[in-house]
């Protein structure tokens, strides 16, 4: 007989809330961990955690970026609500705040920074993808495709039919995407999460603002950085699709419950079953089928290439920043793909004692292999890769006696879905040239600024006549589309700025801009 020991440890669940202490906001992707354990979590978007199987006498660690770690002894408590406080060392720290910069300790408006150290943790094609889980109040849901642009929700901003936030590259309003930007060569990103901080951006600004900083030069000698890495890609466990034996089995009690509904047959009517109906599929059709998991035409394993090389330094008058990278994707669902060629300059100079002036350049060529797997279609109903994949029989085969692609009904099979054509390309530069003079000493100072951003953009899509697609076999269909389009921005701003007695500080600006 076995002994049964003298006490037992409770084992129990343990919810709760994690907000900060400054505005009180949920903490969106912080580690709440069982201290001596594997056991953790993560916070969802409205700071909310759940353990599982936690010892009553456990204590857990709560860790956030920019808050200080907390632990608190669970007590046999099953609801623990923990409030972050800031790390006060960072109060100090300067933040980007629009058409200037400013102390952490002097903000009075919500506004969030991640540092370039932070982004590069994540290898990604898209550095809006970078922060997710970094920032609370802020939701970014993954586009899915190898850098396609992700879904960005700013809590406090109303998201207008949609649209994403207005992104401004070293004081250049930028557009609705971010893609051709190298992670490795951002300094920090500034997000404004409310209403108050992004309205000197107007309506642009109504979606909320994504300040990005690259970086500069520094005064010393040349600097050589070369980065490499090759990140392995797999899919999480995705749906399981039906077995042949689970699928014939379960179309067969759903065609007999069919019939008895339809004619009023215990146990939905009043009559007795006749014996009318016949199976679907008879006993030895099922032992001899043949099983197609049709997911493995669709999924695979995927890889991410990334490379960067970097030189900057210079001397007290002129400093440069000379940044290259080369990125590849190999999506995990067929026909999916980027790769990226970047090169981006930075170089400032002092011609004055009382002035200086500042050069960005960056030239970016994209290559996306748009997979057809994007929930799309003919009104969404089972028409891309993935939905073929999980509605086409597992007792189909890839191909019919006569050697064609079976067909189930109009859904196209997901086998022949590797022969979907669909290509993106788009190359451009823009330019950032600005500059900055002191009027009278660090009191009161112009800045100029003059960005130039050009883009083209090329699509091809080409359907073999084979493919079923839109219900609709035996004709090929084509696509060829060109897009491009110019941006320009200037802008001049007067800023003063003094204190008085070490008690009253005034900073004031006034600026004008012209947008084409």
């Amino acid at each position: 007989m076995a002994l049964l020991p003298l006490c037992a440890i409770a084992q129990i669940n343990v919810k709760g809330t994690v907000t900060g202490a400054s505005d009180g906001e949920p903490l969106i992707g912080c580690v709440v961990s069982v201290k001596g354990t594997a056991i953790n979590a993560l916070t969802d978007i409205d700071g909310n955690y759940v353990l599982s199987n936690v010892d009553a006498n456990a204590t857990l660690a709560f860790n956030y970026v920019g808050y200080k770690a907390q632990e608190v002894a669970v007590n046999s408590r099953t609801t623990i609500d923990v409030v972050m406080q800031e790390n006060t060392n960072q109060l100090d720290e300067v933040v980007v705040v629009g058409y200037g910069v400013v102390k952490k300790s002097d903000l009075t408006s919500s506004i969030s920074t991640v540092k370039g150290d932070q982004i590069t943790e994540v290898t990604t094609g898209n550095p809006m993808d970078a922060l997710q889980g970094k920032i609370s109040g802020v939701q970014i849901s993954s586009g899915g495709g190898p850098g396609t642009a992700p879904k960005v929700i700013i809590r406090g901003v109303t998201t207008v039919n949609g649209s994403t936030p207005l992104y401004v590259v070293d004081g250049v309003p930028i557009g609705t995407d971010i893609n051709f930007l190298n992670t490795g060569d951002i300094e920090s990103m500034e997000v404004l999460k409310d209403a108050s901080a992004s309205a000197i951006y107007g309506t642009r600004g109504s979606n909320g603002v994504i300040l990005i900083t690259t970086k500069k030069g520094a005064e010393g000698s040349p600097r050589v950085t070369l980065e490499t890495s090759y990140s392995f890609v797999r899919n999480y466990k995705y749906l399981e699709p039906l077995t042949t034996t689970e699928y014939m089995n379960f179309a067969n009690v759903f065609s007999k419950e069919s019939y008895l509904l339809n004619h009023d047959m215990r146990p939905y009517g009043p009559n007795s079953y006749d014996g009318g109906w016949s199976p679907v599929f008879y006993p030895d059709q099922i032992a001899s089928a043949t099983n197609t998991n049709w997911l493995d035409y669709i999924l695979k394993p995927g890889g991410i290439n990334n490379h960067s090389l970097s030189v900057n330094g210079g001397s007290k008058y002129v400093k440069y920043y000379v940044g290259m990278n080369y990125y590849d994707q190999v999506g995990t669902v067929i026909n999916s793909g980027m790769r990226r060629y970047t090169l981006r300059s930075n170089i400032t100079a002092q011609i004055f004692p009382f002035m200086n002036l500042s050069t960005i350049l960056n030239v970016f060529s994209n290559d996306f292999t748009n997979s057809n797997a994007d929930g799309g279609g003919a009104g969404g109903v089972g028409k891309d890769a993935l939905q073929s994949a999980l509605m086409f029989p597992p007792n189909y085969q890839v191909y019919d006696a006569e050697g064609n692609y079976m067909r189930y009904r109009s859904t196209a099979n997901p086998a022949e879905m590797a022969m979907f054509n669909d290509n993106t390309k788009s190359s451009g530069w823009y330019v950032n040239l600005s500059t900055d003079i002191k009027l009278y000493k660090d009191i009161l100072k112009f800045r100029g600024v003059y960005g130039f951003n050009r883009e083209n953009t090329r699509r091809t899509l080409y359907i073999p006549t084979t493919m079923m697609w839109y219900e609709v076999a035996g004709v090929s269909r084509g696509h060829i589309g060109d897009a491009s389009r110019d941006d320009q921005t200037l802008e001049g701003m007067l800023s003063y700025s003094q204190k008085f007695a070490d008690i009253v500080g005034i900073d004031a600006m006034i600026g004008m801009g012209w947008y084409k």
